[in-house]
């Protein structure tokens, strides 16, 4: 399975210019967005000027407004030292993880393809679940029977497919198992039984 997406990495090299070329080309067209994109844009200029990497500021004092965990800032504050204080380098961040996010759900896809004469499996996720229920809606519309499920019960015989940590020490912790596949940060069991 890893030999087969390793050998076919043209598909992924392909896709990367294909996703890449959009995503990256004109990120310094438009000029900063209100709200989000500008707060997000003077708490990292004020991190980069400042050199106070860990409490993000606006109008150099604490922010509470954007409450989240500030990597995105941090990123940012790196893109900028990298590549000056501009649109690009504040939005750098941002395309990088979407091209990422694309080329690991091609990934996702190549796995599940190799998987057709298993085509009954669950994804055992937790948190937020809206776009992964929509490709499991798109699988089960093409004739897989696949189904997203927390992690209330999970039968023996049943095969799983994870890729948080959590999950997987859920799955390590609870069950029995036989590991069938994994790539990267993937992991395809199948459960034998509860511990």
């Amino acid at each position: 399975m890893n030999k087969k997406i390793l050998r076919d990495g043209y598909k992924y090299v392909l896709a990367l210019l294909l996703i890449g070329i959009p995503l990256f080309q004109y990120l310094d067209y438009l000029p900063v967005r209100v709200w989000d994109e500008s707060r997000t844009a003077v708490n990292a200029y004020e991190m980069y000027q400042h050199g106070n990497y860990l409490v993000p500021t606006y109008n150099e004092e604490p922010d509470m407004w954007n409450t989240k965990p500030p990597l995105m800032v941090w990123l940012q504050v790196f893109s900028m030292k990298l590549l000056g204080t501009n649109e690009f380098s504040l939005r750098l961040p941002s395309a990088f993880a979407a091209l990422v996010t694309c080329i690991l759900l091609l990934i996702i896809r190549d796995i599940i393809r190799e998987k057709r004469e298993n085509d009954n499996f669950i994804i055992l996720y937790d948190g937020y679940s809206a776009h992964i229920k929509f490709y499991v809606n798109v699988l089960n519309e093409k004739g897989k029977n696949i189904s997203l499920r927390n992690t209330k019960k999970i039968d023996a015989g049943e095969t799983i497919l994870v890729s948080q940590d959590d999950m997987k020490k859920f799955v390590e912790n609870n069950y029995k198992y036989k590991i069938l596949d994994n790539f990267y940060n993937l992991w395809l069991y199948e459960i034998v039984d509860e511990k």
